[in-house]
């Protein structure tokens, strides 16, 4: 068929090429290699900021981690011919990884612009887009979308028109948000601007986190005389209690657990070699 061709598995490292040159490039996925792997996201990072040098517009959709959509993907992909249990770590260190990636891009020479959003609906298809051609799969339920047999379609065909418009559906949705209001705790304490907070929720039960950053002093003789705060992370806003983590212990489980979230391979670079460290309980979710 004219601008559709089927093809044994996505071709990565063939799209990573096509992105340094492409002018529009868009991303549809839940978790991908293009991060997880070590090799193919610093190909594809250097591939993004050469992209970026030349005036290009990048748009990557990612499932929200917390939604019933990645629930699901990862129920199904649990029962897969090769089954994958470890989902929802493969999507954390995903967005982990694009995170650095879209906070580290800035250089003298950047005029394109990078965006990276949040979904939270049941996805339809995996799309990886450049300019007017894209790799598109189903969603296999048996099998990882990357490792399933995808299609190489024109956009300007009737069905690739038709998968690109699922993007942008998903991309407009009031409920898509940025990456980075998931990535970074918002904290206001009273008297003092707003700061954002590296954080890793302390168990399952979500209902206390750990936070740390370089802390400027007044905001730090704020938290330590105020002990309220708002506190806010997606859409989500609470009013919140915390305490300084003073002990040893609780200060090394608290910061291996902020740095597994985010994948640091050089902490010292986002908190302080002997940080403090917060825990912080969330007390009531505020409606306004």
């Amino acid at each position: 068929m004219f601008g559709i061709s089927e093809i044994p598995k996505l071709p990565l490292s063939t799209f990573v090429e096509n992105v340094k040159i492409a002018k529009h490039i868009q991303i549809l996925e839940t978790f991908t290699d293009l991060a997880n792997n070590d090799i193919l996201f610093e190909k594809f990072s250097e591939a993004i900021k050469e992209a970026l040098r030349g005036d290009s517009r990048i748009e990557i959709l990612l499932i929200h981690p917390e939604s019933e959509a990645a629930k699901q993907r990862a129920e199904e992909l649990s029962r897969a011919i090769k089954p994958i249990k470890d989902v929802p770590e493969l999507i954390q260190k995903t967005l982990a990884r694009f995170y650095r990636l879209e906070t580290e891009k800035v250089g003298k020479d950047k005029i394109g612009t990078l965006e990276i959003k949040l979904y939270d609906a049941f996805p339809t298809i995996a799309m990886h887009k450049w300019d007017q051609e894209a790799y598109i799969s189903f969603y296999p339920v048996n099998q990882r979308s990357d490792e399933a047999p995808n299609l190489k379609v024109s956009t300007l065909t009737t069905f690739g028109s038709y998968a690109a418009s699922k993007f942008d559906e998903l991309w407009n949705e009031d409920s898509a948000i940025p990456l980075s209001s998931y990535m970074r705790l918002r904290v206001e304490v009273q008297g003092e601007p707003e700061e954002l907070l590296y954080y890793a929720f302390e168990n399952t039960n979500r209902q206390a986190l750990y936070a740390s950053c370089k802390f400027k002093d007044n905001f730090f003789s704020a938290l330590e005389r105020e002990k309220l705060c708002i506190v806010s992370f997606g859409k989500d806003k609470y009013e919140a209690e915390h305490t300084t983590l003073r002990l040893l212990d609780e200060k090394l489980q608290a910061i291996e657990l902020i740095n597994k979230r985010y994948d640091w391979k050089e902490r010292e670079k986002y908190i302080d070699s002997d940080p403090r460290v917060f825990q912080i309980k969330l007390l009531k979710k505020k409606t306004n």
